[in-house]
């Protein structure tokens, strides 16, 4: 248990924004009582029990809270000979997910409440025939999963936006909102709505269906789960730009731990790109992002960024080596498709582009590279010589 605590405490302070020293001495502080305090009440047991035969690694990734806040936990397991005990920490119940490979699914996904005993046993390596135990919630993600796995391998193997794969992950909603309407009092329900639907592919079904489990009470009840995972946030829409308004955006950079995008308040403009790993012609973007660059005046004036919509920090700055891009604000949500602010934007596939020209004003918000950069460069300052 106590290798777990240098990697929380570390992505405690990684989320932490706009912080002084004082305040980061008293998250630290807060932090230190909040593992302390949870040695004996508020954790859970994570017992793998494979084959032998099995010596693979995979990561974990959940939502660690109390009263008091949270952070988010990416932590990897190696199981060795078929066996590995972890111990994770929460007070309130919490969503794992369990990846294995390059995906933007998960493999498998549990529900643990404190005091769980979570058992993971399967006849090989691969988390999508694994057994899933300990409570009866899993009992039903582990039968859905079992029965559907097929078309989960399959949506697996595709990245959101490319058409190859827009059949299987819809024919892997259409399970999903089955179960949904089959099991509309099992908390289940949207666990597997927000981990397994495609919600860019089709918002107007993922918001019925959300609206009917709000309507059944079991959104609230879940409510220290799922808004830590930031399912509860705004439905995708698609952005008008003559009435919608832009906030400020809060990113976790890798220069700054957070940076704050300033939509709303500063007279920039911002171009905000998101964007995958797996993303097709990735190459030309970071081309196009690297001669903007060097055209605008400067990183003040016309503001970069780009937000990778993973929950794997260490591909995603593996990937920030190879891109090599200077002075432009590089950020990652692990919360992927389901972060709150790229959903508010209409974000429906990758890469997304988003200009906003200053004082709230949203000029562009889609898919289109050329577009959104034509629209950038239109909004350079008048008085800097062209």
């Amino acid at each position: 248990m106590s290798g777990l605590y240098p990697n929380i405490i570390r992505v405690w302070l990684q989320s932490l924004c706009g912080c002084g020293r004082n305040a980061v001495g008293m998250a630290l502080i807060s932090a230190i009582f909040l593992l302390l305090g949870s040695c004996v009440k508020n954790e859970f047991v994570m017992e793998f029990r494979l084959p032998e035969s099995v010596n693979s690694t995979y990561r974990l990734s959940y939502y660690a809270s109390d009263p008091r806040g949270g952070l988010q936990v990416e932590s990897a397991v190696a199981v060795a000979g078929g066996k590995a005990d972890v111990t994770g920490i929460s007070r309130y119940p919490t969503l794992v997910t369990i990846s294995h490979g390059v995906a933007y699914l998960p493999a498998a996904i549990f529900y643990a409440e404190r005091g769980d005993k979570i058992t993971i046993s399967g006849q090989n390596a691969d988390p999508l025939g694994w057994e899933i135990s300990g409570n009866s919630t899993n009992t039903l993600l582990t039968s859905w999963r079992l029965t559907h796995r097929k078309a989960i391998e399959e949506a697996r193997r595709s990245t959101p936006g490319d058409t190859v794969g827009a059949k299987a992950r819809r024919e892997l909603n259409a399970l999903v909102e089955k179960f949904v309407k089959e099991n509309p009092e099992s908390a289940a329900s949207p666990l597997l709505l927000f981990t397994y639907f495609d919600a860019a592919l089709q918002p107007t079904l993922f918001n019925s269906l959300r609206e009917s489990l709000r309507e059944k009470g079991l959104t609230d009840e879940l409510t220290a789960l799922l808004s830590r995972q930031d399912v509860s946030g705004a439905p995708i829409m698609t952005p008008d730009p003559k009435k919608m308004r832009l906030n400020d955006i809060t990113v976790q950079s890798a220069d700054n731990n957070c940076d704050t995008l300033r939509f709303a308040k500063a007279s920039a403009p911002v171009l905000l790109c998101y964007w995958r790993r797996a993303d097709e012609n990735r190459k030309e973007l970071i081309d196009s992002l690297r001669r903007l660059e060097k055209w605008r005046p400067d990183s003040a004036s016309m503001v970069i960024a780009d937000v990778a919509l993973t929950p794997d920090s260490a591909q995603w700055r593996s990937s920030l080596r190879l891109d090599s891009l200077s002075h432009t604000i590089r950020a990652y949500s692990p919360r992927g498709m389901a972060d709150s602010c790229a959903m508010q934007l209409g974000v429906r596939a990758t890469p997304w582009f988003v200009v906003g020209a200053g004082k709230g004003r949203l000029l562009y918000s889609g898919p289109d590279l050329a577009e959104a950069t034509r629209i950038f460069r239109s909004t350079r300052p008048k008085k800097i010589t062209q």
